[in-house]
């Protein structure tokens, strides 16, 4: 899901399902989970008014929700009254919030047996941006996506993207100015 929707880790781990608006395709980031100490797992605010968005999700990713929720919804009958509750997207099996350490393990799991070579979920995050940056999507809306504060720390961080498509770009430029297919020699 985090390729898809740029989301970090916690607030993943965080996602509720009243936050999914399946109909108009939008999850609403409202909060995050949290590990520490004294308190161990719990769901907070997000960071920052910018963390706190809505991200577009595409149809794709929509039907794999769907049916993430049919699975969950199967696994509540069968515990019943074992099961707990919490309206989250991704619990453990018996409805509780999920150590982002075991979702760690779990990834690391699938990562292995897929034969890929070692990525991490924030890697998975990475990826969404920097694909949106080659697609050619507007800085803005990947910043959006993100919930970066500003433009410029999204820039900042996948500059090695705007490089290579600043030599894009020049081409582009070049080819739609001499559209003959003549080129200019320096």
């Amino acid at each position: 899901m985090v390729i898809f929707s740029g989301l970090r880790r916690g607030e993943a781990l965080g996602l509720k399902w009243d936050d999914i608006d399946f109909l108009k395709g939008k999850i609403h980031v409202r909060r995050s989970l949290a590990k520490i100490k004294e308190k161990g797992l719990y769901l907070k605010d997000v960071k920052t008014k910018s963390s706190k968005r809505q991200v577009s999700i595409s149809p794709y990713l929509i039907k794999r929700l769907q049916q993430h929720k049919r699975n969950q919804d199967e696994e509540k009958k069968v515990l019943g009254a074992a099961y707990q509750d919490n309206g989250l997207v991704f619990c453990t099996f018996d409805g509780k919030l999920k150590d982002p350490r075991n979702l760690l393990r779990e990834f690391d799991r699938l990562i292995k047996k897929a034969n890929l070579s070692k990525i991490t979920i924030h890697d998975l995050r990475h990826l969404h941006a920097t694909q949106l940056m080659i697609s050619g999507v507007n800085p803005k809306v990947v910043q959006e996506r993100l919930g970066h504060s500003r433009v410029a720390i999204t820039l900042d961080l996948y500059s090695q993207v705007n490089e290579d498509l600043q030599v894009e770009a020049a081409i582009r430029l070049e080819n739609d100015f001499f559209d003959n297919g003549d080129q200019v020699s320096g």
